[in-house]
């Protein structure tokens, strides 16, 4: 079985076909007994051979794992992924098991524990967490960072050293070549100045802990991890607690902002459908007693029904005092109506005053 996490489905897990690596994680699949295999029904139908896989093989049939199971919330290849990070990265170490799983936290990992097991006092259990002391650039969360040697396979400008290897002064050195040997060696001064600079940044930074900040970073929105990106470069520049004080208050006031947008466009839209059905409420008899003499001669003149008459003015008149959202549920009465007929109702309120020129937006609109 290959397991793998998705991003664009929230770090779900996704069971991959060992031979043709599709995603069968909503489908049936099969899986070999004596090789332990999970194979697609493409590649069973082909008698795709994977290793020592051969299609003679006994295979069992496997529905798919992305029900609930005994837990809600918690799908059975969770479930499995849960137990297999249990065995394989110990009780208590909740991080590692949390990003095994996938789209659980550290917290909901340590909760299903004790819901599971019944064991109030899971820390009894918990031993010290596993150092990983090898100092081998790919034995690390960091790759090519060596930690007994604080040392990093790979350097700032790693091949700044090529340029002055063979750099040496002779007594018989005229000055311009002097000056161009000196000038090389500032710049190799320079850059182990930001070398060091950058190991500052790291180490006191603690940007070594890279399954943690990962974790932080996946529970984000993606305009928080937007933000999140926009703001590192001020790392260098700010305390950790400075940093991450002011990345605090910038999350709340955008996540203030986007809650205040969807309440404003909700209201918009209550707005809109209220404009609706206030105007097709109205009856000819009592859209009449609102229109003068004149205007009732004019709609029996051009053949329109008087609430039809009545929701354009009202719509005409408020157009250049609603919101974007509300314009829109506005300009919907003006659409239907033939040439001949918008003409002379807009030179109606145009010879009225009521609306401007007919060059306006309203009317581009309502022609496009």
């Amino acid at each position: 079985m290959v397991v793998t996490h998705s991003q664009t489905h929230g770090n779900a897990c996704l069971i991959r076909c060992d031979g043709c690596l599709m995603n069968i994680s909503s489908m049936m699949w099969i899986q070999c007994v004596p090789c332990c295999i999970d194979i697609c029904p493409l590649c069973a139908i082909q008698r795709t051979q994977i290793r020592t896989h051969e299609y003679t093989h006994k295979y069992r049939v496997i529905k798919s794992l992305l029900f609930e199971a005994d837990t809600p919330g918690w799908q059975m290849i969770e479930e499995l992924l849960f137990v297999d990070g249990l065995i394989v990265h110990g009780v208590g170490n909740w991080d590692d098991i949390a990003a095994y799983v996938g789209r659980k936290t550290p917290q909901e990992v340590k909760e299903h524990f004790v819901d599971i097991f019944k064991q109030t006092n899971s820390e009894d259990l918990e031993g010290e967490p596993v150092q990983n002391v090898q100092s081998l650039p790919l034995s690390q969360e960091i790759s090519g960072y060596m930690p007994l040697r604080q040392d990093f396979e790979v350097e700032y400008a790693n091949d700044a050293e090529v340029v002055i290897k063979e750099v040496s002064f002779y007594k018989t050195d005229t000055p311009l070549e002097r000056e161009t040997k000196e000038v090389l060696l500032e710049s190799y001064r320079n850059v182990l100045m930001q070398r060091k600079l950058f190991r500052h940044l790291i180490f006191n930074k603690g940007l070594l802990s890279a399954k943690q900040h990962s974790l932080g970073e996946r529970s984000l929105c993606p305009e928080g991890r937007d933000l999140l990106t926009k703001m590192k470069p001020l790392l260098k520049m700010l305390t950790t607690k400075e940093y991450l004080d002011l990345f605090q208050g910038m999350y709340l006031e955008l996540q203030m902002r986007k809650k205040i947008a969807e309440i404003y466009q909700d209201d918009n839209t209550k707005k809109g459908d209220l404009f609706d059905k206030e105007t097709t409420s109205l009856s000819d008899e009592v859209a009449m007693q609102f229109l003068s003499e004149r205007e009732q001669s004019f709609c029996s003149m051009i053949s329109i029904p008087f609430t039809l008459y009545y929701s354009l003015k009202e719509a005409a008149i408020l157009y250049k005092t609603v919101t974007k959202l509300e314009k829109k549920h506005i300009l919907k009465w003006f659409q239907g109506l033939t040439e001949q007929k918008l003409s002379q109702i807009l030179n109606y309120f145009i010879q009225n005053k009521w609306i401007e020129s007919p060059s306006g937006k309203m009317h581009a609109y309502t022609h496009g």
